[in-house]
């Protein structure tokens, strides 16, 4: 039996550094607490803020459903 293996496609040089930006700003946000998170987003830029929001919610899908809930209603649910 022959072995294959999967290969990457080739996204280009902009797709793949967007992709590592990412990666980088979510292990960045991983090591702040919330409210610095949230600091963060109030003083970034509308783009910014948008991949904050993203991060956000990867995170709390990772953490539990009642995280989840309490990211997308802004803490009146839990």
């Amino acid at each position: 039996m022959r072995k294959t293996t999967a290969t990457r496609p080739d996204l280009g040089p902009d797709v793949a550094s967007e992709a590592d930006e990412m990666i980088r700003l979510i292990a960045a946000c991983r090591k702040m607490r919330r409210a610095e998170r949230r600091r963060v987003a109030r003083r970034a830029s509308p783009e910014l803020r948008t991949a904050l929001a993203e991060v956000e919610y990867a995170i709390a899908l990772e953490r539990s459903p009642g995280a989840m809930a309490a990211i997308l209603t802004d803490g009146r649910e839990m």
